[in-house]
């Protein structure tokens, strides 16, 4: 008997990563449905069009704000009404699995909500840890009560696999992050698009959104003079993210970005597209850690703007940790002004992080059912 698989979804990067394993999940014909909890509005990611089974469960409404108490009664809101509509759907199943991504709150939310319901807890990029529950915070909190409910542990590299060592769950290297199958396939697509007509030559990328850093009024004061003063040397594309433009406001800095014939204002793009960007520039200065894991494949130089990273991709190459000090950031922008840029494309892989997934995935199917029994 074939287990039931359920992709559980929460953010547009969750989709990202996961897009690799349902295209591959599509080819090898293994039936699944995509849950929803509608963290993010899933639909609006460009790469959903390219994803042929579009049957979803939603289980909730968006946060209706991102702020940090929003979010927690939706977490709470979305925990009771993704019981009571999944309860339906798998009383009607014998067995089941829930792919779950990560850590965003909609990943706690899914692991859970699969134990209650006496599923499998399918872990994909899981064992990354920064050691430091407060940063990034929640997310570090997320992967350490995920790594106790899932049976399987997809691990990145042997590291995160070493970090999952006192946990139970099957634990499998896949050696890489799925993000890399899902640049390579943003390579093999060609956009049309005015904006990548119209960017400057010499750029680099700049995304400031984590909310320890955006409501740092010292910090954000600092980056935004920084990089308005650098502009005047490079070009820069700037990804405004609308809590950080809302900041902005508040601090009286957007003028600032605004007002700067060197500095271009982006709002937040679809991924194909920022992909091709990110290909283009010179290099990135972000708090983001999949933009940390992209400039890695890419061979981008990458100043993060975090104290620590739970993800080791890039470090002591081409990753900069600014351990949000002004004299190390003092230091790339100074080191940085006369560096002649190359492309050392780190993507060079010998078997794919999905299809090591769906072999497993494909064993289990094959499995004597009483594997997946109910207590």
């Amino acid at each position: 008997m074939n287990p039931n698989i359920y992709v559980f979804i929460g953010t547009i990067a969750e989709l990202i990563k996961l897009f690799p394993i349902i295209k591959k999940m599509e080819k090898s014909n293994i039936s699944f449905k995509i849950i929803a909890s509608n963290q993010n509005d899933i639909l609006k990611s460009d790469l959903f069009s390219y994803i042929e089974k579009k049957e979803i469960i939603y289980i909730s409404k968006g946060p209706s704000k991102q702020s940090v108490i929003s979010v927690f009664f939706w977490f709470i809101k979305t925990l009771f009404s993704g019981y009571f509509k999944l309860k339906l759907e798998l009383n009607k199943k014998d067995t089941s699995i829930f792919i779950i991504h990560g850590d965003t709150i909609s990943t706690l939310i899914g692991g859970i909500l699969g134990k209650i319901l006496k599923s499998k807890i399918f872990h994909v990029e899981a064992g990354l840890r920064s050691f430091n529950f407060l940063r990034p915070f929640p997310e570090e909190l997320n992967r350490f009560i995920v790594s106790f409910l899932s049976d399987v542990s997809f691990c990145p590299n042997e590291w995160a696999v070493n970090n999952l060592i006192k946990r139970k769950s099957v634990k499998i290297n896949t050696y890489n992050n799925t993000l890399i199958e899902s640049l390579l396939f943003a390579k093999t697509i060609n956009i049309e698009n005015e904006l990548l007509k119209s960017i400057p030559e010499d750029f680099f990328i700049c995304v400031i959104h984590r909310q320890e850093n955006i409501y740092n009024k010292k910090l954000i004061i600092y980056l935004i003079k920084k990089i308005t003063e650098f502009s005047q040397q490079k070009k820069c594309i700037f990804i405004l993210h609308e809590p950080t433009k809302q900041v902005l406001k508040k601090y009286g800095l957007l003028n600032l970005l605004e007002g700067n014939k060197n500095i271009l204002i982006l709002g937040r793009l679809p991924y194909l597209l920022f992909t091709k960007i990110l290909e283009k520039s010179d290099f990135i200065i972000t708090d983001g850690g999949s933009n940390q894991e992209e400039a890695y494949y890419l061979g981008k130089t990458c100043l993060l703007l975090r104290k620590e990273t739970e993800r080791i991709e890039g470090l002591n190459e081409n990753v900069i940790i600014s351990k949000l000090k002004e004299d190390n950031i003092n230091e790339f922008f100074n080191n940085i002004k006369n560096k002649k840029f190359q492309n050392n494309t780190k993507i060079k892989i010998e078997k794919y992080p999905s299809d090591i997934i769906i072999e497993y995935i494909k064993n289990v199917e094959n499995t004597d059912p009483i594997y997946f029994h109910k207590k």
